[in-house]
């Protein structure tokens, strides 16, 4: 817990956004999954990224059967 901790501050220094959504991307990077939001702004600033580009989805983006 503290690694995924130290990780989501990092996350939240560097993209300059709240901790407690970069929980979820630490985690998503730490178990190897995409995050899926629909906060806009979060995934707008996580697909900026070089390296977390691909590792976020936007809700909107995903196509419903």
């Amino acid at each position: 817990m503290r690694e995924l901790a130290a990780s989501a501050a990092r996350l939240a220094t560097d993209l300059d956004h709240p901790a407690y959504d970069c929980f979820y991307l630490a985690l998503a990077v730490q178990q190897q999954y995409p995050l899926v939001t629909a906060d806009k702004r979060f995934y707008d600033i996580v697909h900026k990224h070089p390296y977390f580009s691909d590792r976020v989805v936007h809700v909107a983006s995903l196509q419903t059967r």
